[in-house]
Formats: C-alpha cells, structure tokens, sequence
C-alpha cells in the first residue's frame, strides 16, 4: 500500500500535473498560511465605534425608484447588546468596549462567564464582542445598546 501512495504522491507532483504546485507548498510548507500572517490576519479599525449584534432572520427584496430589485438580508435583534465591560488607556492600555449579546439560561455558560455577566448587572449573554476605540469610550456598564442609535 505505501508503495501506491508513494507512487500516487509522485505522479501528483510531478512536474506535467496540474497539482504540482500547490502539492509542493504543501509538502514545503513548515506552518500553516494562518501562522504565516496570510489571509487569516485581523486588524481592529479603531474608527468604525461600538457595534451591535444581530441575528440572520431570512431575506426579502426591496425595489429601487429605477424598478430595480435589491436583494436584502433582514436582521433580528434579540435580547442583549448589553455593555458588559469598558476598557480605557489608563486601567488597561487601550480604549475598548465590549458588548455582549444573546441572551442564555445561566447553564449554557461557564462560571468565569457567568460571573462577568453578573458583574456587570447583565443577563448571561453568550456571545461577547469587544469593540476598540481610539477615543476615551462614553459607555457606562450595563448600559443598552439600541441599534436604531448608532445608524
């Protein structure tokens, strides 16, 4: 059997393949494209604000005055976007906000998890989100996002 995966990989690298490229990267490659600083790499934009978060809830279309139809995703908001932590330059080095959302039963989070929440007077949320700013943030804890607010 090694001996047919052998001859496999050889006649898949082979120079006349159309995978001897990308076979060869893999084999040469000594760390993932992620580690490598390749298209993974996430940089925060310190001057898009606070979000909101939202659910998928279907799609629908909308027509233009032209008569052109728009395709459009429509989003629910459920309970959260609740404000579960604020960061400022001089307590942690940076200015952030984080934002939390989804709000769960208190099993369905961890206790380190649920503790946060509770601190910061918010239901168990399951997602949280922060959000970096370049500005000293204007949020107190606890407080309700409304997305309507920020558009």
């Amino acid at each position: 059997r090694e001996r047919g995966l052998d001859a496999a990989m050889r006649a898949m690298t082979s120079s006349r393949s159309t995978f001897a490229a990308p076979m060869r990267a893999m084999q040469n490659a000594k760390t993932p494209a992620r580690r490598r600083g390749g298209a993974c790499a996430t940089r925060a934009r310190l001057d898009a604000g606070v979000g909101a978060f939202g659910s998928k809830a279907g799609m629908t279309q909308v027509f233009t005055d032209d008569g052109l139809c728009v395709p459009v995703t429509v989003i629910a908001v459920r309970d959260g976007n609740v404000v579960t932590q604020v960061k400022t330059e001089a307590t942690d080095g940076y200015n952030a906000v984080q934002v939390g959302y989804d709000a769960v039963r208190d099993d369905k989070l961890t206790k380190p998890e649920l503790g946060h929440c509770k601190k910061a007077g918010a239901p168990a949320l399951r997602h949280l989100e922060e959000f970096r700013l370049r500005d000293a943030p204007t949020y107190e804890v606890g407080a309700k996002i409304k997305p309507t607010e920020l558009f």
